[in-house]
């Protein structure tokens, strides 16, 4: 079986993302050659790690400029290729036209099986005239969630198009490479804020800055895969200040985040909303103390041991919760074989080829 994965992923590493991609090859189902188009941009900042996934120079491929060419350049990969499935990762409503035109005509068997994943839950509900039109050229096509909610909110806006879920699932093999760092002097609380408003920033700030202000020593890393200047830019007007204050670092992305994990003492995620958070199980894995806002993208990671989930929106509760860890040791409880089998990549790669094929057999 032949998978061409369409998606818009330019990290600066590999991550959980590509390694979950990675696994569907090694799937316990089916034999699957997945081939992959990037944006254009992926050559440049992601150059790393692409020649890990091009074997042969002859499984990468990239988008260009104009709606017309990159309607073209998707049939002739289809066409080449021959692609059985085409499975279309975080990519807006552009590009999904272009996908979806390209493969419009192609009848009879040329048609390959259309999966459309959503990483984060739709908005298209918010957008009547998107809705509509989702739901006319998506009607042949199945849809995942990456979690409970996120599939709720799909099945909410495309009733009768075939909605699957398929939780995330983590990548832990990764998390055991890692180099040892000194951090400054206190207590340590990390968390990501690529995505300002969304990932919380401003309340893990008010937080903390009301911890500082009553006389306790810590530091807040802020570790942004991109958009670290709009980050510090929005923070400084939620500080009131054209200095942030010192106990406020950014730290740069890297391939092995369990360094960072395994240096800080909290990892906090007070986010808004979430399709299925990966930092939760990972920092867990890594021995963090966790604190997590009770949100469908997170509460699926309920049962996890010591993670401790509060209100959102509530900087005091998270206040709060940060003091309840700081005098515990780092949660060394051996949770490792737990979320392994909890949460590991090869029932996430099974489940997505069992889809796969069935979407085949009905083609047929």
């Amino acid at each position: 079986m032949k998978v061409l994965q369409i998606l818009n992923y330019s990290a600066p590493y590999r991550g959980n993302f590509i390694d979950s991609l990675d696994m569907i090859e090694n799937n316990d189902i089916a034999e699957v050659e997945n081939f992959y188009l990037f944006a254009d941009e992926t050559k440049t900042k992601s150059a790393s790690w692409i020649d890990s996934i091009n074997k042969d120079n002859k499984h990468v491929f990239y988008l260009g400029e104009g709606f017309s060419n990159n309607v073209k350049r998707i049939r002739k990969v289809v066409k080449d290729c021959n692609i059985d499935v085409v499975h279309m990762h975080f990519w807006g409503i552009r590009m999904h036209t272009a996908i979806l035109t390209s493969l419009w005509n192609m009848g009879g068997g040329g048609r390959p099986v259309l999966i459309r994943h959503f990483h984060n839950h739709s908005d298209y509900n918010e957008h009547p005239l998107r809705k509509i039109y989702g739901n006319i050229f998506y009607r042949s096509a199945t849809m995942i969630g990456c979690s409970e909610s996120v599939t709720n909110s799909i099945k909410r806006d495309f009733p009768k198009i075939d909605v699957r879920c398929v939780n995330n699932a983590i990548s832990f093999s990764r998390l055991d490479e890692y180099e040892v760092i000194g951090l400054d002097q206190g207590i340590s609380v990390m968390m990501f804020g690529a995505d300002f408003e969304r990932k919380g920033v401003d309340i893990t700030y008010k937080a903390i800055n009301d911890l500082v202000n009553k006389g306790y020593q810590i530091n807040l890393y802020i570790v942004c895969s991109i958009n670290e200047d709009i980050c510090k830019d929005k923070l400084k007007k939620v500080a009131g200040t054209n200095m942030l204050p010192k106990w406020v670092h950014f730290l740069p992305p890297r391939q092995d985040i369990a360094t960072y994990y395994r240096a800080v003492d909290i990892f906090v995620s007070p986010s808004r909303e979430e399709g299925l958070a990966y930092a939760i199980p990972e920092a867990a894995y890594c021995g963090c103390n966790v604190v997590a806002t009770k949100i469908g993208g997170q509460l699926y990671y309920e049962k996890i041991p010591g993670v401790i989930f509060i209100p959102a929106e509530d900087p005091e509760a998270l206040s709060n919760a940060i003091l309840s860890v700081v005098k515990k040791e780092k949660n060394r409880a051996h949770v490792e074989d737990f979320l392994v089998k909890e949460f590991g990549l090869k029932k996430w790669a099974n489940d997505v080829t069992e889809i796969y094929l069935e979407k085949m057999k009905e083609r047929r």
